[in-house]
């Protein structure tokens, strides 16, 4: 593989690691258990270790080594970088993003998940930020998991969600210089167990949690007389105070079992000739972009042309980056110059934009 993109999660093992003046171990203590939204309250104590550790010559983590070893068995790397609702995560954050980018490996994004604090005491906000880990998790293109740093018991709920896209796990101890992925294992989710689930999980959506003493959770009981469907129920929700609710297991598992469902690919109702096609104005290969353009617009699933995009010296294939906005980018590969668009079609989600995307390249590849 060519090309390879990750989600890396971010700890805070580079400031630990750096054993330096008693200034910098009082500014390390002043800001090691405090959330983000105090920031502004710790400015200089998080210049002091900033500074500390950007200029520090030995300076290493976890994290950085096993994109740099990834760097090794690729061409190009990039991952997204994704931190606690801390001040040290982030921070990490940032100064990795500085290293990586001295080290050609490029950030999609660094990415601070709201309310993502294992640390905390409430412990409805650790909820709800576990459940912005996971969501931002499934939504998220990549093709593996470097989980060398964050947070440990993050460790069981990305593994689950690996193993369901089918992506492989990357880490590295930082005193080794191997390299270890755990590729996705061949596992039956069963994932069509869930339909039995679907509409009673729908009413804890909408509802936030159903009480058990109600009619309608005793009559959903009923609905699932065998044992091994009572059992999974176990796994997917969890009980508080007489209210049960999804747990991080269920919303994986819904997640799966409504990307497993049949499709059904909404088509624009425009014409090919009033599809909005916008590019730079000082592209030189704007007259070859508005050529396949008119090819490609015939297309029922694209809306418009968003704009044209930078060139992609590794580009091999008609697709490029797909997202869960419907949004694909598109490259004229066989061109000298790489030229590409950003194109909009009508993928509600990442799973069915990427089967446009499959669908156009059948079509329209050279």
């Amino acid at each position: 593989m060519k090309h390879i993109i990750v989600i890396t999660t971010v700890g805070t093992s580079m400031f630990t690691n750096y054993k330096g003046s008693e200034h910098y171990k009082t500014s390390w203590d002043r800001i090691k258990d405090q959330p983000f939204k105090n920031w502004d309250d710790f400015e200089e104590d998080i210049e002091e270790v900033q500074t500390t550790i950007e200029a520090w010559n030995g300076f290493s983590c976890a994290e950085l080594q096993t994109l740099k070893k990834l760097q090794e068995r690729h061409e190009t790397v990039s991952t997204y970088l994704v931190t606690s609702d801390t001040i040290t995560s982030y921070l990490a954050g940032k100064i990795l993003e500085k290293a990586l980018a001295q080290k050609n490996i490029t950030v999609q994004e660094l990415k601070k998940i709201e309310e993502f604090d294992v640390l905390s005491k409430d412990k409805f906000k650790i909820r709800r930020g576990f459940d912005n880990y996971v969501k931002y998790l499934i939504e998220t293109y990549v093709e593996g998991y470097n989980i060398s740093g964050g947070y440990k018991a993050i460790i069981p709920i990305t593994t689950l969600i690996a193993s369901l896209k089918k992506a492989s796990l990357f880490y590295n101890f930082e005193d080794s210089e191997m390299l270890i992925e755990v590729p996705p294992f061949p596992y039956d989710w069963q994932i069509e167990r869930f339909e039995k689930f679907e509409e009673f999980f729908k009413k804890i959506q909408e509802e936030g949690f159903i009480n058990i003493e109600s009619s309608e959770y005793k009559s959903f009981l009923e609905s699932i007389p065998l044992p091994e469907d009572r059992k999974l129920l176990q796994t997917l929700t969890i009980i508080e105070d007489d209210l049960i609710c999804e747990s991080q297991i269920g919303k994986i598992y819904k997640k799966a079992y409504e990307e497993n469902k049949k499709l059904e690919l909404i088509e624009t109702k425009l014409e090919p000739e009033v599809k909005d096609f916008k590019l730079a104005d000082t592209h030189h290969g704007n007259n070859k972009l508005e050529k396949f353009w008119k090819k490609i617009r015939k297309s029922k699933y694209i809306i418009s042309c968003v704009n044209s995009i930078a060139w992609d010296s590794y580009a091999r294939s008609l697709i490029g980056k797909k997202d869960n906005n419907g949004q694909i980018e598109v490259f004229l590969y066989w061109e000298d110059e790489g030229f590409g668009m950003k194109i909009q079609t009508t993928g509600r989600n990442l799973r069915e934009t990427e089967k446009i995307a499959e669908i156009l390249e059948n079509e329209y590849d050279k």
